[in-house]
């Protein structure tokens, strides 16, 4: 087979078999793929020739042979096996992304819409209101923001420092600085936004009560969400089909 034929066809086949969730998953998928493709006709290979050797047929290979049989037999099983492994790696998957809900934040008229992991541990909330915190990463916001006030918005978060406040040019009456501690950690700040609504995507577009805490940084590294939401804002029917 042409190796240009081959590698098409496993550019056809890798998606087909695991979906197509994206590019840096795909490129992920294909070169385990190819690795275990290597490996395994390399074992395969390695031992037929090893026992050909210690039976004295030099590095002949007779097609028909018992010894041929059996390692197409092996090659076979080794395949399933591959196959398997994959596919579980990718059931897993399925259930990262059932975990997920789709949410409209709306501030100011404006209105983002994406992808949010359902977070069973997440206890974020303002420790006056009592309100609970969405976590969002800051770039969702980078398409919709002047690239000064971006930057602007990245160096307070990362830097954590409260004077950046008024340096920015929107929505200062908004902001708020939510108080949290990490395991181990010392006392942090989060800035957070109070929305005008922050609706699920379901068929009665619930509202949702949730401040907007923002973290500088993407929250997946394949994409797959970009919002955290507290699983005990969402109504019983989202919580069992996220469970």
């Amino acid at each position: 087979m042409h190796p240009g034929f081959a590698l098409l066809l496993s550019i056809i086949l890798v998606p087909a078999a695991f979906g197509f969730h994206s590019f840096t998953l795909f490129l992920q998928q294909l070169f385990v793929f190819y690795m275990l493709s290597f490996l395994t006709a390399g074992i395969i290979t390695g031992l037929h020739m090893m026992v050909l050797f210690q039976a004295g047929q030099g590095s002949s290979w007779t097609p028909g042979t018992s010894l041929t049989y059996w390692f197409m037999l092996t090659a076979v099983i080794v395949a399933a096996l591959t196959i398997y492994m994959m596919q579980a790696v990718g059931k897993k998957r399925e259930t990262k992304v059932e975990k997920t809900t789709t949410v409209i934040m709306e501030i100011d008229g404006q209105r983002w819409e994406a992808f949010a992991l359902v977070d069973t541990g997440n206890q974020l909330k303002d420790p006056f209101s009592g309100t609970p915190v969405m976590i969002v990463e800051l770039p969702l916001f980078s398409s919709f923001l002047p690239e000064q006030e971006y930057n602007r918005w990245k160096s307070m978060m990362e830097s954590g420092t409260l004077g950046n406040l008024e340096e920015l040019n929107m929505w200062k009456q908004r902001w708020k600085l939510i108080p949290y501690r990490s395991a181990g950690q010392e006392m942090k700040w989060m800035f957070a936004l109070r929305p005008d609504g922050i609706y699920l995507k379901d068929k009665h577009y619930t509202k949702v009560p949730l401040l907007v805490g923002i973290d500088p940084y993407p929250l997946s590294g394949t994409n797959d969400f970009q919002m955290i939401i507290p699983a005990e804002v969402l109504p019983e029917s989202n919580t069992s089909r996220s469970a």
